[in-house]
């Protein structure tokens, strides 16, 4: 990590610690401007983003077209116009206060379209629970989630895709199942999964839908919160499972 780069990361961490939750607060970040709220979500996003750089991927075209399903507050689109300035992204992010700073963050950039819906497998809105950070998900079962308006990522995949980058808080499995038939179109994929310790068919599922679309993948645990899982595996109300994975399609001539 180089020292410009050091010293951001401890502004961040500084931020974090002063504990204000609510205020907007706002940093340079590699000449762009990072608008946010939350000091802990963007410390979270500047180590994967950019300290571990888990959404690089190579484009021999100089406008790739960037699809990033759960979009957040902005950080991985400034990461990809920064990747790519001339890149064309749709970013899709349905929690009402995330949007509100997503917009903020697109704003400096050209060739960005916002979509204020939650992915999903039809465009008939969806049950969705708020919860302002990057924890907001699609929740059928619970009576406080709101309504939403959904976008069926299957019809976004008509063309050929660059990077799809999905991180649905579970939604990942559903989805991708209804986009098997078009997922042809997509040269890079970045998937973090969203799983259960009692339910291994679910991974299970995921990776049968690479084999099947011909796509190598590579994993790395998301998040490694275990470190003696024999002793305690589970947790309550949270994912026990979370796995970075990278899907590039197969080299089909070796």
């Amino acid at each position: 990590m180089s020292l410009k780069n050091k010293l951001l990361f401890w502004k961040l961490k500084l931020i974090n610690r002063s504990g204000d939750q609510l205020k907007i607060k706002r940093v340079k970040l590699h000449n762009s401007t990072v608008t946010f709220r939350k000091g802990e979500e963007v410390l979270h996003a500047y180590r994967e983003i950019y300290r571990d750089g888990i959404y690089t991927f190579p484009s021999s075209s100089a406008t790739p077209l960037i699809l990033d399903c759960g979009a957040h507050i902005g950080m991985s689109v400034i990461f990809f116009k920064q990747l790519f300035p001339s890149s064309r992204i749709v970013a899709f992010e349905p929690d009402q206060e995330s949007f509100d700073l997503l917009k903020e963050n697109a704003s400096q950039f050209k060739d960005i379209t916002l979509v204020q819906k939650a992915v999903w497998i039809h465009n008939n809105g969806v049950s969705f629970e708020q919860t302002g950070d990057m924890s907001s998900h699609i929740n059928e079962s619970v009576t406080t989630a709101v309504k939403t308006p959904s976008a069926r990522l299957y019809d976004y995949l008509d063309q050929p895709v660059d990077m799809l980058k999905m991180d649905i808080e579970g939604a990942e499995i559903d989805v991708l199942l209804d986009c098997k038939d078009r997922l042809h179109n997509v040269k890079n994929m970045f998937v973090e999964f969203h799983g259960r310790a009692n339910d291994p068919e679910k991974l299970q599922t995921l990776l049968s839908i690479f084999r099947d679309c011909k796509l190598d993948y590579y994993i790395k645990p998301a998040n490694d919160w275990a470190p003696l899982p024999f002793m305690h595996m589970k947790m309550e109300n949270t994912w026990e499972v979370q796995l970075n994975i990278f899907c590039k399609k197969a080299d089909t001539s070796l």
